[in-house]
C-alpha cells in the first residue's frame, strides 16, 4: 500500500506554524565550553545518554551487560545493569533510553517492542535488585516516549507518521503524515527516508521529531486520545532515495542526530554535514538548536567537540555529552549553560 501526503494536515501546519529555514537557527551561536569527566567508566562504545537528578545513565554495551549509572557530581560509577539475553530479567539490542515524569528511566527494546520503566534513584543502591515495570507495545516501533496518557512511537505505519498507545502499550490512533510533497511512497519508503530524533517533554504534553536527512522539524501537544500539531519547520525534501536502503545523494545535508526533552525545552543535535563529504552519515554535530514546546526558536548552543549523545539537566545548567578524545575513545563532557 502506498501513502501520500494529505493537503489537509499542510493547511493545519501553515496555520499553527511557518517555514522558517534551519540556516535561520544557525547564525549568531552561542559557544560552550565543556570538561571531561568520567573517561574511566566508558568501558565500550556509549550509544545514548539521559540523566535523572543528579544521576546520569548510558546504553555501553560490554561484556555481557548494557547500561551503566553514573553519578553525576562525582563521576563515581555507581552500577552496571541489564544483562544481554532472553531471560526475564534480561533484554535484547539495540536499546532506547529516555526519561519520565518523576526521573522514571525509561528502557525500549527495539527488537521486541518491550518498554521497561525503573526507578532512577532506587537504581542507585548498587546492591539491591534492579526492579521494573514492563509494557509491551503493539506494532513494534522503531522508537517509543512516554507522553500524558500512554506513549508515542514512530514506525513503518500506513495510517500515520506516529502511532498512539494506552499505558498498557495497547494502539489507540495514529497522527501526522510525512513531509514529501506529491509522492506515492511505500510506509517503508516514508520512514526510512525520514527517519529522525524522538524526544518529549517530561511531563508528556508535548512531543518533537527532527529529521535525520532533511530540515524537517515538528512539534505536537498531546490530548486527551489524541496530539495536535503546533508547529512545523521544513523547506527542502530529502537528496537522496530508497532502495532496500536508503541511497544519499552527495548533496544531502545531515540535520538532526540526537534530542532532549526537558519541563520548558526540546534541545536538538544538528550536524549540518554533506554526505558528499566523507561518504558517511554523520552520527553527531557540534550545534545543539534550543526550542520550547511551541516550536519557537530559543537560542542557538555551538561546542568545540562533536557531540554523539547529550542530555540536560535543566535544574542545574548542564549539558552532559559524549564526545571523543583522541586518546581516551568516548568521555562524557559537562558543559555549563
Amino acid at each position: 500500500m502506498k501513502i501520500k501526503f494529505e493537503h489537509s494536515l499542510i493547511t493545519v501546519f501553515l496555520l499553527c506554524g511557518c517555514n522558517r529555514q534551519t540556516g535561520d537557527f544557525l547564525s549568531n551561536p552561542r559557544k560552550i565550553h565543556g570538561e571531561a569527566i568520567a573517561a574511566d567508566c566508558l568501558i565500550g562504545s556509549p550509544v545514548e545518554i539521559v540523566c535523572s537528578d543528579s544521576y546520569l545513565f548510558f546504553y555501553d554495551r560490554y561484556d555481557g551487560q548494557m547500561i551503566t549509572m553514573l553519578d553525576a557530581a562525582n563521576g563515581r560509577r555507581l552500577r552496571r545493569f541489564i544483562n544481554e539475553g532472553q531471560g526475564p530479567d534480561d533484554a535484547l539490542p539495540p536499546l532506547k533510553l529516555s526519561v519520565a515524569e518523576g526521573g522514571k528511566l525509561e528502557v525500549f527494546q527495539i527488537q521486541n517492542g518491550r518498554m521497561r520503566e525503573y526507578d532512577a534513584g532506587s537504581l542507585a543502591d548498587a546492591t539491591t535488585k534492579d526492579p521494573f515495570r514492563e509494557r509491551v507495545l503493539e506494532d513494534r516501533p522503531a522508537n517509543v516516549r512516554k507522553t500524558a496518557d500512554g506513549f508515542v512511537g514512530i514506525g513503518m505505519y500506513e495510517d500515520g507518521r506516529y502511532r498512539l498507545y494506552d499505558e498498557t502499550g495497547k494502539a489507540v490512533g495514529a497522527v501526522g503524515r510525512y513531509p514529501f510533497r506529491g509522492k506515492d511512497m511505500s510506509a517503508q519508503e516514508a520512514f526510512f527516508l525520514y527517519q529522525g530524533v524522538l524526544c518529549a517533554s517530561p511531563d508528556g504534553t508535548h512531543f518533537a521529531l527532527g529529521s535525520a536527512y532533511c530540515d524537517n522539524l515538528e512539534f505536537y501537544r498531546v490530548e486527551k486520545g489524541g496530539a495536535t500539531p503546533v508547529r512545523q519547520y521544513e523547506t527542502v525534501d530529502v537528496s537522496g532515495h530508497f532502495d532496500r536502503q536508503v541511497i544519499l545523494d552527495d548533496d544531502c545535508v545531515m540535520n538532526y542526530k540526537a534530542a532532549c526533552g526537558t519541563e520548558r525545552y526540546c534541545y536538538m543535535l544538528y550536524s549540518g554535514e554533506k554526505f558528499g563529504e566523507r561518504h558517511v552519515r554523520s552520527t553527531g554535530g557540534k550545534t545543539v538548536i534550543v526550542f520550547d514546546w511551541k516550536g519557537n526558536h530559543v537560542r542557538t548552543l555551538e561546542t568545540a567537540e562533536t557531540v554523539y549523545s547529550f542530555c540536560v539537566d535543566e535544574a542545574n545548567g548542564i549539558l552532559y555529552a559524549v564526545t571523543r578524545d583522541g586518546e581516551e575513545g568516548f568521555v562524557i563532557t559537562r558543559y555549563k549553560l
